[in-house]
């Protein structure tokens, strides 16, 4: 039986095993964010409009959820937005009440690094990506 052939890029992989453990939060998750007037109305219209609009794609069921919210009354609009606002306000507390219970949030720097390959498979240098 041949021997398989192994190349250089095979023999550096690491396993799993041999990666360090990361050492386990023991608090909680934090609340979650609350959600904007837009997701408010589309939880609320979701479905009918989903009933309505059979054969329309997920993409565009959500484009038309998206004019119907630019077409909305101001009342209507309003009443969203306030309680939205309410909601923010309730996850403004939680989060005050989480970080002194269990200490401040890890932030992330809002940047990760993205490695470009070149042809032959290698590693070149690595890109900064900002994301927000």
């Amino acid at each position: 039986m041949p021997k398989k052939v192994v190349s250089d890029n095979q023999k550096e992989k690491k396993s799993k095993k041999d990666l360090p453990k990361q050492v386990k939060d023991d608090r909680p998750n934090p609340p979650k964010k609350p959600l904007s007037s837009y997701f408010l109305f589309k939880d609320a219209v979701y479905e009918k409009t989903k009933k309505d609009n059979k054969d329309v794609k997920h993409q565009e069921l959500l484009k038309l959820i998206g004019k119907m919210y630019n077409e909305i009354s101001d009342d209507q609009l309003k009443k969203l937005q306030g309680e939205a606002e309410l909601l923010k306000e309730k996850y403004q507390k939680e989060i005050k009440e989480y970080e002194q219970k269990y200490g401040p949030l890890k932030k992330s720097s809002g940047k990760r690094e993205k490695r470009k390959k070149s042809d032959d498979g290698q590693d070149q240098q690595k890109e900064v990506i900002y994301s927000k």
